[in-house]
This record gives C-alpha cells, structure tokens and sequence, in this order.
C-alpha cells in the first residue's frame, strides 16, 4: 500500500506527551521468571501475558510510561503517569512504589540510570535519587541572575549523558538544555542553534560521537554533544517519539513516529523511509509506534514495536548494508485485559523470549514466547522421475503460535547428506525436477525447513532437513526438454523501458510436442541480481509498473504437455526501468519563528518513491511573496535569519530526483509555503529587580550643633530617616505618657521631630548630617533616634535599622 494511499490518523496533542524510553534489560535480570513463580502461583502460561505483581491498576501504577534497568542490574524502574516511580530488587519478580520525594501524582517520562544515581524527567522538572535515597529536585528554583538563566525550570522528556560530567534534558516547548556539571547548573539552548525555538524534544539517543534528537519536527543531530543541531529528518513527516539505533550496524537507526508507523535510514539520517508495509501476515501501516526494541541473530533481524494497538513483531535480513523490507505480524494479546495500548517495552536479554510491556491502562505485563523445536521431521512426496513435480512438507513443531516455515530444496550427490547444496532460488514449497540443465537425473535431493515465530533471541532460527531422496530417474523422452532446453530472453521497445512500457518474452528453444508455455516474471536489483518473483505476473508480456522503477527484469519460462514439465533458468535481465518521476505526496514545510537570528528548518516533506534524493536551496522573497530569489550558500536544511531578510519573507525550494541526474526522468521542483515577515525580535523586558537593599552599618556622632550618620550599603539607595525625641513619661495604663507622675512608673515617650529624605546614597560608605533643624523643628538638648530605611530605584525596600544619639 503506497503513501499516498494510507489512511493518516489523527494524533491528539495530549497523546503526544505519551513518551517512553526504552531499556534493555541485561542478563543479570534472569532469576526474573524465578521470582515470579515463586511470588505468582498464578502466573499466565507461556504465550500469554501476565500482569507483574505490584505493578497493576491495583497499586495505582495503571499507567506504565517507562522501564530503566539501573546499573545494579537486579534493580529495574518504571515510570508511571500520575503515580510517579516503582522499582523493582529482584529484576521484575515484585515491585513497589519508589516516590518518595517526588510531587504527588508526578508524570513520569524518562528514567536515565548513572552510576551512583538516576534521574527522573517528569512533567514539573528533573529529579535525582543517590543510593537508593529520596528524589531530590535538579537545578529548580529561582534563578540567581534572570539574565545568565543557570535553572532547568522547565518538564523534561529525555535525559542524556553522551559523555563524562555532559548531561543533556530534552524538555517541551524548549529544546535541549545542557549541564557540564552533572547537573548542578543549566544552559538553555543559544539562539541560531540549529533547532527552531519552541521545539520540544521526545528523545535523544547517543550513537558514537553523535546525539539524535526525537522532535515535534523531525530528527535532529548533534555532532558536539548537544550545543549545536542540524536537521537529519528527510523524508519523514510529522513528529518523531523515539529514535533507536541499530545492534549491530553504524549507520542504521529507526524512528517511531506519532502517527507514521516505523522509519529506517541506513545513511546516519540523510534520509528515511518508512518500513511498514513489507510482505507479512499484517502491515504495521501508520500506527502510533512508541520504540523499539532489537534482536539480531546470524541470518534475520526482529524488531518488537509497542504500539497503539498492542505488540507488533517485525523480521528482516540482517544485512548491515541494506536489510531490506520488514514482514511485519501482531503478537498475541492474550491475558492483556484490553490493555494493548502500549507505551513501554523491555526484554529480559538473560531469559531470551520473555518481554515487559508498560500499558497505558492495566500497569505492567510480561509475556513468555516459546521458539519452535521440530518433533517430526520434514518430508517429501512425489514421483522422483526428472520432469515431475515434488511436494515438501514441513514435519511438525512445538512452539508459541504462529509459526513460519522457510523452504529451501537441495541437491545431493549421493546418500549422504554432506553432499547436498542447496539449488538457488528454490524457495517454494514445490519443485520440479529439472532433466537439462543443472540435471537432477541420477542426484537425490533434499529439503531444508527452517522455522520462526516471535521468539526474541539473537541465535539461529531451528532447523530440520527432510531425508535424503532415494535416486532420481531419467526423463522419458516424450518429456518437454528432454534433450533440448535453452533459455528465454527479455525484449521491449524502447530499448531503455521506463514505467508504462511492456516487456516480451522471446521463447526458449524447448523440445517436445504439443508444449503449452508459462511464464513467471522477476523484479531483481540494479544488476540484475538478487532477483524476486512479482506476484500475477504470468503473461508472455508485462507492463511495466512504479515498483519496477530503478530495477531490471527477468524471465522464467516452464513447458508443458503430458509427460510432465520442463522449467527454464532464468532469462537475460533488461536494461534498467527509468521510474516514474519523484512523486510528493506530503509538501516540504518550514519550522520555526520568523524573527532576525532565528533558525528557520525546512523538511522535504514525504514522497511516493524510497529511492527520492532531494537539493534545497533557501530563498529571499519580497513581503508580498515577489521577486524570490537564492540566498547565496544557504543549501542547508536550516537557515539563520539574517538582517537582509528583515522586512522579507523565505521559502526553501526542494529539487527531487529519483536517480542520477544525468538519468531520465528530469527532477521535480518544489517549493514550502512562504515564512511569515521577518521582524526584528523583540527585546524582553529587562529582568526585574527583586533583590532588597541591605543596610549594613549604622553609626551616629554627634558634636555640638549637628550629628553624622555613617550607613554602609549593599546598593546604592534612598535613605529614609525618621528621627524621634526621647523625653521622659509615666505609665497610664498599657500606654506611656509624657511628662512625670507621682507614684506612676517612668516610661520613654517617643515624639516624632522630621524626617529627612537622602536620594543616591552610594553602595558602601558614605555620611548624612542632621543639623540643627530637622523637618521644620530644631534639635534642642537631649537624647535621639533615628531609623534608617533604605530603598532601591526598582522600588525594593530594605529592612531598617535604628540608633540613638544625644544632643548636648
């Protein structure tokens, strides 16, 4: 099913703060199934899930978001939406709640394991636990200095430490921060650092020396541990939850996407196609897939997808070059009580064919998937004269449902099964006996059944041969073929075929009376090689289709009549199919602000063919979209705004091709829509001033007609002095009043005199003198106070300070 046929599925936003990340269980964890025996008496039967015991709806964990495996490999986390952490001691067998510490309901997105502490990202900032102990927050508060933000105020989606002391934070709506401190202080991401403002950030996965980020718009790369990005997301569209790298390749990653089902890029992220639609029992389509889990063995590669709607299972080569297409298939959801929708996933890599599921409504599961073993062996039926047609049979096998059965026939020499070699390209569950070529005419042959299922393990998958045939028969020479059989060959008009034109086979020169021809047409590689039959394509002609682009054909003829059959090898392969033209089918967009030193990227949108290379080139535009023109140099998927484009708009165009330039057809030629006017950004309000000044000192020193403050002062301020006489007074009640009273107890009574308003007071020292008149009074004789309170020119007031003194 192309894309441009696939139906597209709507992904709320709310569903897209659904995260996970996924760990790997490593081997210590296999007294897992131990512990679950011995703590579940219950415990489902293999091939079917099982809930893990205080991980459930019952204990609030209904929500799994994320499994880690702590460095202490027995210790195993997950995450939760609402109910915060749980972890496990013994690898799974039990769990329990592990949030001390953490907010109430906490949401939590990623569980990153260091040695010596793991952090949690949730959806109010980042936490750490030591030892085991209680969350504590990472880096929150209030800023010191507004202007050199050092705080991680922000939720967090990802955690990354790429190398050393670098830790990094993927965070909603703000990019990627980074801490070269283990976190004790935050940068947030510098402006123009090649991710747009406002991108929030799902994942972020280290692969060598370089850093991939799992975005809103795509994928992004970092070659210097996450201070500089460039876009590395071609050829998919919308956004990217998670981004995995490959077991066993350098330059294979995956991306599970909100809505797209799975990509794949074999070149580090140059460019991405989609591998959902291989040939399997069930396409994966476009489903919301939520990571991947990975198992290579010596011939085929498994990836295990948690997705929307339940586990899928995908198997393809595992070669490092080019694997090929993905066969995907669902695994069961038996024992899942309608909780297949999927955000976590693990495998116990000690205890191969058992994996943990986080769900989004039922808390953790784990399924036991047993690998085929053969019970009885394959067999073989048929008359075993040259010309006939055999049958295999696979024999049976134990195992977890379903099971597939490759066929390969071979050839022996003798009795003796060190002499069979497998006959290429007999692949199929029948085989006739060829009599010419490669005779079979006095062999014996064989049958290899090789047998697979969802069985996770890196090992080779089982194998059974039939035994060896008894002797193969000469052909009777009534028989097609008999003492004649040449090839067919491939001819078309024009010479160079391209998508829309037919092929015809010219007959080989077969012997025998009353033949009746068939044939079967095959789709091989650039060279030729590597060639696979294209189903219902029968005829003595072909026309040529859009999968045939880029390809070259061949032919297999197979003559008929009474006797039996005759079937040719393969015929030459044509020249090469030009394809059909590069196709769009989602259009290129720009992401990001139209502001001065913003970065502008531009993706190239999604297209029919996976063999589509794309060229950008940026342009300037007038306000009114006129007059576009290239911006020198700029070829990049981002772009820096400059001060030439204020008062402008851009676009970027995309040339698509989807061969060598030099090759028909021509390049298409795109353009994204144009960008908002460019303006100047405007500049944020200065921080505000919230620091109270701080009177330090307070001295008085009075001489004969005038007293000296001395103030020492942490900023510059205005002093505010109050200054009160001291006369003596008596007692009435619970007040003072002035004057004496006999038998009445003496009291102070504090009389206001003027106050005296000094602007700018420098910070440290400095003086204020009160004369003799203060306010509109005169300081006669007698004792004084004066308080003291200070104020900022942003309208902090600072606590005040009062001493005495005594005019004589």
């Amino acid at each position: 099913m192309g894309l441009a046929e696939r139906r597209r599925t709507t992904y709320r936003s709310a569903a897209m703060t659904r995260h996970l990340r996924l760990r790997t269980c490593t081997s210590a964890v296999l007294g897992a199934l131990i512990a679950l025996a011995v703590a579940a008496p219950a415990q489902a039967a293999p091939s079917s899930w099982s809930s893990l015991l205080g991980l459930t709806a019952l204990q609030n964990a209904s929500w799994v978001r994320a499994y880690a495996v702590d460095t202490t490999p027995t210790t195993i986390y997950a995450g939760t939406e609402g109910s915060g952490v749980f972890r496990s001691l013994n690898s799974g067998g039990t769990w329990s709640t592990f949030s001390t510490g953490l907010p109430a309901g906490s949401n939590i997105r990623t569980i990153y394991p260091t040695p010596g502490k793991v952090y949690a990202g949730t959806t109010t900032g980042l936490y750490s636990s030591a030892a085991g102990g209680s969350w504590q927050p990472v880096a929150q508060g209030s800023e010191p200095n507004p202007a050199s933000p050092i705080r991680l105020n922000a939720a967090v989606q990802a955690v990354l430490s790429p190398a050393g002391t670098t830790l990094l934070a993927g965070t909603v709506s703000g990019g990627v921060y980074k801490s070269g401190d283990s976190g004790a202080t935050w940068k947030p991401p510098a402006a123009g650092n090649g991710m747009p403002v406002g991108t929030t950030v799902w994942d972020l996965t280290a692969f060598g020396p370089l850093v991939f980020a799992a975005t809103d718009s795509g994928v992004y790369r970092s070659a210097d541990a996450g201070s500089t990005w460039s876009f590395a997301g071609d050829g998919i569209s919308g956004t990217v939850l998670h981004v995995i790298r490959d077991g066993t390749s350098p330059n294979i990653l995956y991306a599970a996407t909100a809505g797209d089902g799975i990509y794949r890029t074999l070149n580090l992220g140059v460019t991405w196609v989609p591998i959902n639609d291989g040939p399997g029992t069930h396409d994966l389509g476009n489903l919301s897939t939520h990571g991947l889990q990975q198992f290579t063995g010596p011939t085929l590669t498994r990836l295990y997808v948690p997705t929307y709607n339940g586990l899928y299972t995908g198997t393809t080569s595992n070669d490092s070059v080019n694997p090929g297409p993905v066969s995907w298939r669902k695994v069961t959801d038996t024992g899942l009580n309608q909780g297949n929708v999927m955000w976590a996933l693990s495998s116990f890599a000690g205890l191969p064919g058992t994996l943990l599921a986080g769900t989004q409504s039922n808390g953790g599961y784990s399924l036991t998937i047993e690998p085929p073993v053969n019970q009885t062996l394959p067999t073989i039926t048929g008359i075993l004269t040259a010309g006939e047609t055999v049958t295999g049979h696979t024999g049976t096998w134990g195992g977890t449902p379903n099971i597939d059965y490759d066929y390969q026939w071979q050839r022996c020499g003798s009795s003796s099964p060190a002499s069979c070699v497998s006959i290429p390209r007999e692949t199929g569950t029948t085989y006739v006996l060829s009599q010419a070529k490669d005779s079979d005419t006095n062999s014996h042959i064989r049958l290899k059944i090789t047998a697979h299922n969802d069985f996770p393990t890196a090992a080779a998958d089982p194998v059974a041969y039939s035994a060896v045939s008894a002797l193969i028969t000469t052909a009777p020479s009534t028989l097609p073929g008999y003492d004649q059989l040449g090839n067919p060959s491939v001819s078309g008009t024009p010479s160079i075929p391209a998508v829309g034109d037919t092929l015809t086979v010219v007959p080989a020169t077969i012997s025998g009376a009353l033949l009746t021809l068939a044939y079967q047409w095959f789709r091989c590689d650039e060279n030729g090689d590597n060639c696979t039959a294209i189903p219902g394509a029968t005829g003595a002609t072909y026309k040529l289709v859009t999968a045939d682009g880029g390809h070259r054909l061949r032919v297999r003829e197979t003559a008929s009549n009474t006797h039996g059959k005759a079937t040719t090898d393969l015929s030459n392969y044509s020249n090469q199919i030009v394809p059909d033209a590069a196709k769009n089918v989602v259009a290129p967009k720009l992401h990001g602000v139209a502001k001065l030193g913003s970065t502008l990227v531009g993706d190239v949108g999604t297209w029919v063919s996976p063999a589509t290379t794309w060229e950008r080139q940026w342009e300037r535009c007038a306000a009114d979209g006129s007059g576009c023109s290239p911006i020198i140099n700029a070829t990049n998927p981002g772009y820096v705004l400059t001060a030439q484009d204020v008062g402008q708009r851009v676009r970027l165009r995309v040339t698509a091709d989807v061969n060598e330039s030099y090759k028909l057809p021509g390049p298409t030629v795109i353009y994204t829509a144009l960008s908002a006017v460019v303006t100047q950004p405007v500049a944020p309000p200065p921080p505000k001033d919230t620091t109270k000044p701080v009177l330090q000192s307070l001295k008085a020193t009075s001489a004969k007609s005038s007293t000296t403050l001395t103030t020492v002062l942490s900023e510059k301020a205005t002093l505010t002095i109050v200054v009160k006489q001291a006369v003596k007074g008596h007692k009435s009640g619970s007040k003072c009043k002035a004057g004496t009273k006999k038998h009445a107890k003496s009291c102070t009574v504090l009389k206001s005199v003027g106050t005296v308003v000094k602007a700018g007071a420098p910070a440290g020292s400095s003086t204020t003198i009160l004369g003799k008149v203060v306010g509109t009074k005169t300081l006669k004789k007698g004792s004084y106070r004066a308080t003291v309170t200070p104020k900022d020119a942003a309208g902090n007031v600072g606590a005040a300070k009062t001493v005495s003194f005594t005019r004589k």
